[in-house]
C-alpha cells in the first residue's frame, strides 16, 4: 500500500485524537485554575514551550508543533499528582519520545534522500503526531482511565490507574520503538525482510 493510500487512516486518528484531547485540556485546565493555578500555568507553558522547541528545530510543521503541544499538555494533566512537579508528570517520557525519534529522523539523513525515503524539510505534520502521541493521550484521560480501572482486567489486579498509566507509556514506547526501527532500518538494515510473507523486499 502507498503512503497515499493509508493517508485516511493518519487523518482519521487526528479527527479522534484532538477534539478528546482538546475537550480535556481546557477542562482540566479550568480545573487546575481553581484548586491549582501553578500547576495549571506550569502544565500549558511547558507544553507550549515544547511544541515551540519542535516549531524552530523544524521537527514539524506549526500544526503538529500544536498538536503535539496539545497532547502533551493533556498527558501532563492526566498524570498530575498532589504535590504537583511537572518532572513528575508525563512530560520527561514525552521529552524523551522527542529527543529519540527526532534523532533517529535526522540519521543519516543523505541516505534517505538518495533512497527518497527522507521526511520532509518541514517534518512531521500533525497526522503523524497525532499517530504517534495520541494513543498514550486518549489511554491517559480521566475517563479512559475510569472505564478501564474498573473494568475486570484492570479492576481486579488492585493496580487500577497505576496498570492504565503502564499502558499510556507503553503506547509512547511502542511509537519511539517503531520511529526508531524505521527510520534507522533505512540506513542500517539492508533489505528488510516482510513479516506478512518472510521474503526480503527492497527498502
Amino acid at each position: 500500500m502507498s503512503a497515499r493510500s493509508l493517508e485516511w487512516q493518519s487523518k482519521a486518528i487526528l479527527l479522534l485524537v484532538v477534539p478528546c484531547t482538546a475537550v480535556e485540556v481546557v477542562l482540566r485546565a479550568r480545573g487546575f485554575a481553581e484548586s491549582a493555578p501553578d500547576a495549571m500555568g506550569w502544565t500549558l507553558g511547558l507544553s507550549a514551550a515544547l511544541g515551540l522547541l519542535a516549531l524552530i528545530a523544524r521537527a514539524g510543521t506549526a500544526a503538529a508543533a500544536a498538536t503535539g503541544a496539545l497532547l502533551t499538555a493533556s498527558l501532563m494533566f492526566s498524570t498530575a499528582g498532589e504535590p504537583f512537579a511537572p518532572w513528575r508528570t508525563a512530560l520527561v517520557p514525552v521529552l524523551a519520545f522527542m529527543v529519540i525519534t527526532s534523532g533517529a529522523t535526522r540519521f543519516g539523513r543523505g541516505r534517505k534522500e538518495r533512497l527518497g525515503t527522507a521526511e520532509a524539510r518541514h517534518g512531521r505534520g500533525a497526522a503523524q503526531v497525532a499517530a504517534n502521541l495520541g494513543m498514550a493521550a486518549l489511554v491517559a484521560l480521566p475517563a479512559v482511565q475510569g472505564w478501564m480501572a474498573d473494568g475486570r482486567w484492570f479492576g481486579v489486579t488492585g493496580l487500577g490507574r497505576m496498570a492504565v498509566f503502564t499502558l499510556s507509556m507503553a503506547a509512547l514506547a511502542e511509537a519511539a520503538a517503531d520511529t526508531v526501527s524505521s527510520e534507522m532500518g533505512q540506513v542500517l538494515g539492508g533489505r528488510p525482510w516482510m513479516l506478512t510473507t518472510l521474503r526480503r523486499v527492497e527498502p
